[in-house]
């Protein structure tokens, strides 16, 4: 950008007739994108927590199954050596 265009740009601003043209239709223009990228945002967020409580959850339910799984064998290894000291 020269210094001219940069000129140009500055005094075309200053205008009130310039200034208050663009202005309606900057905000109309700039509304529908701001309240789309706000939805895609909020999905995207939502998609991200419902990918993390999944993995969460699956986790959780994982370690609560493999848990009792080694629970109850201990269980009846405790209580097979109970049976052979009592039988000897």
């Amino acid at each position: 950008m020269s210094v001219l265009d940069f000129v140009k740009a500055w005094r075309t601003s200053k205008r009130p007739e310039a200034a208050g043209a663009d202005v309606p239709q900057q905000a109309a223009a700039g509304a529908p994108v701001t309240k789309t990228r706000r939805r895609l945002f909020t999905k995207y967020v939502a998609l991200f927590v419902a990918v993390v409580c999944v993995a969460l959850l699956s986790n959780g339910i994982f370690d609560v199954f493999f848990y009792y799984q080694e629970h109850k064998a201990a269980l009846i290894r405790i209580q097979r050596e109970q049976a052979e000291a009592a039988a000897a």
